[in-house]
C-alpha cells in the first residue's frame, strides 16, 4: 500500500493509492501516519481508488480513527466510489462511527462547519 498525504488549510488530505485494503495494511497506515498526528489534527481520508477491502482492512482505518479521536482530532472518509466496498462499510457500520461523503469538497466543507 502507498499513502499520499498532503494538506489543504488545516486539513491533512491522506490518499489510500492501493487497490485493496487488508490486514498487511495496518502497520503502513501506522508507521506513516502516527508521526503525523498531531493534536487536534483533521484528516480527511481519500478512498477513490481502494477498490476492495477485507474486515482487517477496515479494522486498520478504526484504529486509525481512534488514534485521531485520542488526540482531539478528527477524522472523515470520503470517495467510496466502488459499490462492494461502500456495502461492507456500511454493514460494518464504519459510516456510523466515521463521517462520510462522496467528494472531498464535502469532507473539507464538514470540518469548516464544525469550527
Amino acid at each position: 500500500m502507498h499513502l499520499i498525504t498532503n494538506k489543504v488549510g488545516d486539513v491533512l488530505i491522506v490518499s489510500i493509492e492501493s487497490d485493496l485494503l487488508n490486514s498487511k495494511d495496518k502497520k503502513t497506515l501506522q508507521v506513516t501516519l502516527e508521526p503525523l498526528l498531531l493534536s487536534g489534527i483533521k484528516v480527511a481520508l481519500d478512498l477513490s481508488r481502494l477498490k476492495d477491502a477485507d474486515v482487517s482492512g477496515f479494522e486498520s482505518l478504526v484504529s486509525l480513527y481512534e488514534n485521531v479521536k485520542k488526540t482531539g482530532g478528527e477524522i472523515k472518509v470520503f470517495s467510496l466510489k466502488y459499490p462492494s466496498l461502500r456495502s461492507l462499510y456500511e454493514k460494518l457500520c464504519l459510516h456510523k462511527k466515521i463521517e462520510t461523503f462522496n467528494h472531498k469538497e464535502e469532507a473539507l466543507s464538514a470540518f469548516a462547519r464544525v469550527d
